[in-house]
């Protein structure tokens, strides 16, 4: 495996089987996602935590930049509150799927989840900087969105899901 792969070695797993029902809800989440950051080009929800290292947030500062899962979660729906949660706490408040049993027993939705989430944050941390003249944190956006897109890509191959752009060609 690549070192620009978004699992480590020790996360390879074997893919659990997904419903019809799941797989839209997945495909869905990860156009949402290419949307915000790759088409509207928004900044990815990162910020510097108490060590100055760069941490990625489900709503990041006082303009509530989303992560990737923070994508999924509406505005009027979001607390402050949920930075907190477990990505597991969140699926379960949402009502995103992963009810049936073979998915609940697999994490089926929680480990998607996850992968999207570290699809973000690696490629967040990577294109993550601070100016030298000004101290500010910046983010090199060109390198978040290519590292974004070949995360994704990999993503929606691991999971088996439609890229909609392909299907609608």
């Amino acid at each position: 495996m690549s070192c620009d792969s978004p699992w480590s070695l020790e996360e390879v797993r074997t893919k659990p089987l997904v419903s019809v029902e799941t797989r839209k809800w997945m495909e869905d989440g990860v156009a949402k996602v290419e949307h915000w950051f790759l088409e509207e080009e928004h900044k990815p929800g990162i910020e510097v935590d108490e060590e100055n290292k760069p941490m990625c947030y489900y709503r990041a500062g006082e303009n509530q930049t989303p992560c990737a899962i923070g994508v999924l979660i509406p505005d009027e729906q979001y607390e402050a509150a949920m930075e907190n949660w477990t990505v597991d706490q969140l699926r379960e408040v949402m009502g995103w799927p992963g009810e049936n049993i073979e998915e609940w027993l697999n994490n089926t939705v929680v480990q998607f989840l996850l992968d999207l989430q570290k699809a973000h944050d690696r490629s967040a941390q990577e294109g993550f900087y601070r100016d030298e003249y000004s101290g500010k944190e910046c983010c090199n956006m060109s390198e978040f969105r290519l590292g974004l897109m070949g995360r994704l890509a990999k993503l929606r191959d691991y999971w088996g899901l439609k890229d909609p752009q392909e299907t609608s060609v």
